[in-house]
């Protein structure tokens, strides 16, 4: 596939910025290219990468109890490299001389976007329900609008600000359970504290991807970043606790490595030249809900007022800044 520039996972900024206007030297719009033409079938990539997603977080709450978050980390890209190797290694070998021309920030990349908010995940998924993990991983793309105003000198305008502002009372009314109030005298769980530094790291990757440009075609360049996170990831289970492989553990471990870090990503990327990364963006928006599903379905999760209230403005206040950004950039 020539694929566009890979842009990130779901729930990756890097999917907003593709939508925020770009001014010429002289502060004039310019205006993006054509959103593809979008066919029916098409809007199935970003939805199944996004039930696979939602799916994925179920599992790491899943895994907590059967591997460790440091064996579970590094077995996942074990499985996940096994399986990409056929279709990415030859793209790899062709384009050799680039990747190791950026091999740092390809592991700056690696480390940021495919390692470290999923391995804080399922530390986190100790204690946290899936349905909390999902709602404030519904926080990625708003937080990339701080670090695109530190990095990319973007400008974000009222709406957006007072998007930000929305799901900014949403994730504290679900960190607090619904007393956000509690901001000035409690802390939050440890494990939603866990949850909110990786979507900080995630979201910084976006950016990164999206201000460095580095020219190396998607597949080769994802699949660099995977094996690096393999590399990255080895010592963990080394010097941490070696979950053996069980037959308790060994799907999961399978579910991780072949749905949520190979199958998500390659659908995540057709997405992006079929649909556009506007349209895809607006697919993240449902992370939540499917977790929901699916978490209250095979865990028994309760659903409780504050997650109710706590997604709804926090979601609301994501959509609110998309439609800014992409009226902007029409």
């Amino acid at each position: 596939m020539h694929i566009p520039r890979f842009r990130g996972k779901p729930g990756s900024i890097a999917v907003q910025f593709n939508s925020f206007p770009r001014l010429s030297p002289k502060g004039t719009r310019i205006h993006s290219a054509a959103t593809p033409r979008v066919t029916r079938w098409a809007l199935l990539f970003p939805l199944a990468c996004v039930v696979i997603q939602g799916g994925h977080t179920v599992i790491s709450k899943m895994s907590a109890t059967v591997v460790s978050p440091e064996a579970i980390s590094c077995y996942r890209w074990i499985v996940a490299v096994a399986v990409l190797t056929p279709f990415m290694a030859r793209s790899f070998v062709r384009e050799w001389q680039a990747i190791r021309k950026h091999l740092g920030r390809l592991a700056i990349l690696s480390f940021m976007g495919l390692v470290v908010y999923q391995a804080l995940v399922y530390v986190a998924a100790q204690s946290a329900t899936a349905t909390n993990i999902a709602i404030i991983g519904a926080l990625a793309p708003l937080v990339s609008v701080g670090w695109a105003a530190l990095l990319l000198r973007y400008r974000p305008g009222p709406v957006v600000l007072f998007g930000c502002a929305l799901s900014l009372i949403g994730i504290l009314e679900l960190v607090h359970k619904g007393s956000p109030l509690a901001v000035f005298s409690h802390a939050p769980d440890l494990s939603d504290s866990l949850v909110l530094v990786g979507v900080g790291f995630y979201s910084l990757y976006g950016v990164l991807v999206r201000r460095w440009k580095l020219p190396i075609p998607a597949q080769p360049m994802f699949y660099a970043q995977a094996l690096l996170a393999l590399l990255i990831t080895i010592p963990g289970p080394l010097i941490g606790t070696a979950t053996p492989i069980t037959s308790a553990n060994a799907w999961i471990v399978l579910a991780a490595g072949v749905a949520g870090s190979a199958a998500a990503p390659f659908l995540w990327m057709k997405a992006m030249q079929t649909v556009g990364p506007v349209t895809s963006g607006l697919f993240t928006n449902l992370s939540p809900l499917i977790t929901t599903a699916i978490a209250i379905a095979y865990l028994g999760e309760a659903l409780e007022a504050y997650h109710i209230i706590g997604a709804a403005l926090i979601i609301g206040g994501v959509m609110l800044a998309q439609t800014e950004t992409l009226r902007q950039a029409t």
